[in-house]
């Protein structure tokens, strides 16, 4: 049986590209059984009742105050 992969370790893809590699690796090692630790970075997370989707519109570069340059909420 293969080791777990820790899905927790792993960084999160930074570009688009990296999304849907990320992706496709994902869905080939859940095909062929292969056992995970935590949760993908595309599954869905639940806080406090309302459930968000990570995607690759959510990553982006800080800024000089610390805020993610992907940001939509005025200061």
């Amino acid at each position: 049986m293969s080791k777990p992969i820790d899905l927790d370790q792993i960084p999160n893809p930074r570009t688009q590209k990296e999304w849907r590699v990320y992706k496709e690796y994902v869905e080939h090692l859940k095909a062929w059984g292969v056992p995970f630790v935590g949760r993908t970075k595309c599954e869905p997370i639940e806080t406090d009742g309302v459930v968000n989707k990570l995607s690759k519109m959510e990553v982006g570069t800080k800024n000089n105050d610390g805020t993610n340059s992907s940001d939509t909420s005025a200061a």
